[in-house]
């Protein structure tokens, strides 16, 4: 199903539009099919329990071998919607405390999605059906089209810090972003990292791989001090 509704909208309805409207659209058509799967799991679970008190009441009222059978029937498809409902939590818990593995901070980042609600496991799983359209987007970028303003979006998130947060000081904001701008930014940085040596300061430290802030202040401390010695 999931895999049809991607093919569906990325490549037969939507052939004309451009990569954020189809995985704008994408997200629209799944919405629903979440919503309607997940609304009938609680409507499952709550015709079941109805039905399972109707098929008690009728068997103490006649315990004939129709109405046990009648009952057996109806608590094994109350079981049944129970499960479901207990597996869309146990999701959701995994979901909402996704937690890197040990020895790997950064295990948990293909499943973090960005304001578009896809994330890098996704195109990495499907990338056979979005890739056209990923490289076309690549493409006009680098012609110089405008980037829309949907892929360059940023959601601020706050993660705790602890497991009871008192204050803003305990929580670390992180910024999520589009995949689509990751993949821009990694081959502007790609791109730009083989001419950026010759363009930057030598005093220049700041986002610059192997040079810290912290050498200026150590820089000025030593020119301040070295001042003061020729004036004192």
């Amino acid at each position: 199903m999931f895999r049809w509704n991607l093919r569906r909208v990325l490549l037969e309805e939507l052939k004309r539009l451009s990569l954020n409207k189809k995985l704008y659209r994408f997200e629209g058509s799944l919405k629903v099919v979440e919503q309607g799967y997940f609304c009938n799991v609680f409507y499952l679970v709550d015709q079941a329990k109805a039905a399972g008190n109707e098929a008690e009441k009728q068997f103490y009222r006649l315990p004939s071998e129709a109405n046990l059978i009648n009952l057996n029937r109806q608590n094994a498809a109350l079981v049944h919607a129970l499960n479901l409902e207990s597996e869309f939590w146990r999701q959701k818990r995994t979901a909402n405390g996704l937690k890197p593995e040990k020895g790997k901070p950064n295990s948990f980042i293909p499943y973090v999605v960005g304001p578009d609600g896809f994330s890098i496991a996704f195109f990495q799983a499907y990338w056979n059906t979005i890739a056209e359209d990923v490289i076309a987007v690549v493409t006009d970028f680098f012609r110089g089209t405008p980037v829309p303003r949907s892929f360059t979006a940023i959601s601020i998130i706050l993660i705790p810090k602890n497991d009871s947060p008192q204050s803003w000081s305990e929580f670390r904001p992180i910024s999520l972003c589009n995949v689509t701008n990751k993949i821009l930014s990694k081959l502007l940085y790609t791109r730009l990292s083989q001419a950026l040596p010759d363009l930057l300061s030598p005093s220049q430290s700041a986002f610059v791989p192997g040079r810290l802030i912290a050498d200026n202040i150590l820089l000025a401390q030593e020119m301040a001090h070295h001042l003061d010695m020729r004036y004192t």
